[in-house]
């Protein structure tokens, strides 16, 4: 599962590296339920963007259409996070991806409260962050420098993830191997077996895929 990461960066960072923002990263991440996900860092959000680089911009963008989840992250103590926060909705709307499963998630929490404070008091912020941000989607509020929220985070996703799932089992012939990879980048496979037709799985895979496995589901 692909998921968006979409930080504002300020005007300063614009000037001085265009193109640091636009190269995207993935890593695999093993999530609470034990499934394995591709988290994406799509890229980082300038909102005065030069114009010969909007079309760059959006094309990287445009791959979030095939993502299953989708993280948007605000630094809360920008004096304009709101404003940004706003900006990055209505490019996702231009988009097309109002739609979309989207998480707000409000990061740096640990410089919110008082010195020595900790976790709990961080997330009694969450209320506050989700009225400042004026989203109507669901905010979590985190530290990624002390780890603060992320482990609920990742059961949010998995969450999330697990309602766009559709369970299937399907036999796929030995010369079409490339849809058992397929399966299990994108999928959850819950068992695998073989006979003389091909490698028979069941599990559960995202809605958006289902239609390649049409013609190779197993009826019961």
């Amino acid at each position: 599962s692909t998921l968006f990461n979409a930080l504002s960066h300020s005007d300063t960072l614009a000037e001085s590296k265009l193109f640091a923002t636009l190269d995207p990263t993935t890593r695999r991440v093993t999530m609470p339920n034990k499934q394995e996900m591709l988290l994406t860092d799509t890229v980082g959000f300038i909102q005065k963007l030069p114009t010969t680089l909007v079309a760059a911009f959006r094309a990287t963008l445009e791959e979030l259409q095939q993502a299953d989840v989708l993280l948007h992250v605000v630094d809360l103590t920008h004096p304009r996070a709101a404003e940004q926060a706003q900006t990055v909705e209505d490019l996702l709307r231009e988009l097309g991806l109002e739609e979309k499963p989207t998480i707000m998630v409000a990061n740096k929490i640990d410089l919110l409260v008082p010195p020595g404070a900790g976790e709990a008091a961080a997330l009694d912020l969450e209320l506050q962050a989700r009225q400042d941000l004026g989203a109507g989607k669901e905010v979590l509020a985190v530290s990624a420098v002390r780890g603060w929220g992320l482990y609920r985070l990742m059961e949010v996703i998995t969450a999330k993830v697990g309602d766009e799932l559709k369970g299937i089992t399907v036999r796929i012939p030995y010369t079409a191997t490339t849809l058992v990879n397929l399966f299990r980048q994108y999928g959850y496979v819950t068992r695998q077996t073989f006979d003389e037709a091909g490698t028979v799985i069941r599990g559960k895979i995202p809605a958006r895929l289902e239609p390649r496995f049409h013609g190779y589901r197993v009826r019961k």
